[in-house]
């Protein structure tokens, strides 16, 4: 992590520590100095053990790989071009705190949306159904249903996001619920 993942006051940590010879950069925090920040958190992505739909059936995405084939919302199977695992440790989720996960409980989008609850980042977008329409999709990010029956931040100690992209925006199915994947 970089000096600037913290929130921490770096010329007062010399000074109380009165380390006026050493250089700021050699010098990092402990866990319990740690601040947590407000930032909100970006990065999309999903726990490992949820499923994603393959032309070979439902898959956990951290056994994806590069040339697998993901079902797509227009029923086409796309390519998998990409895929990264994200792994956040207690330090940084004491520091980053809007990064924890959301869980999202079977059947809590709708009749079998998600078909098994699963973890995913706060900013993973989820399609949900209009209100007025079944046919139709609006777009959310996981943090904005938080509090809704069956949704809620699940906090972990640690958690590996698994990320994934078909060369371009995506909506593919993960759990029976259809979620947004881009670059």
């Amino acid at each position: 992590m970089a000096e600037d993942d913290f929130d921490f006051d770096v010329q007062e940590f010399i000074a109380k520590n009165e380390l006026s010879g050493v250089k700021p950069k050699h010098i990092r925090p402990e866990p319990d100095q740690l601040v947590p920040r407000e930032k909100n958190w970006t990065l999309p992505g999903f726990h490992g053990r949820a499923r994603v739909m393959t032309n070979f059936g439902n898959l956990p995405i951290m056994g994806l790989r590069k040339g697998d084939r993901v079902k797509t919302k227009s029923g086409a199977f796309k390519k998998v071009e990409w895929t990264d695992e994200l792994r956040l440790d207690e330090d940084f989720l004491k520091s980053f705190p809007k990064a924890q996960p959301v869980e999202i409980s079977q059947n809590a989008l709708g009749a079998n949306s998600p078909e098994a609850g699963f973890m995913l980042s706060p900013a993973q977008e989820v399609m949900l159904p209009r209100q007025s329409s079944f046919i139709e999709l609006d777009t959310v990010h996981a943090h904005e249903i938080v509090g809704r029956h069956g949704v809620r931040c699940a906090a972990q100690v640690s958690i590996s996001y698994f990320l994934f992209h078909c060369g371009g925006e995506e909506i593919v199915r993960v759990e029976g619920t259809w979620c947004r994947v881009s670059l």
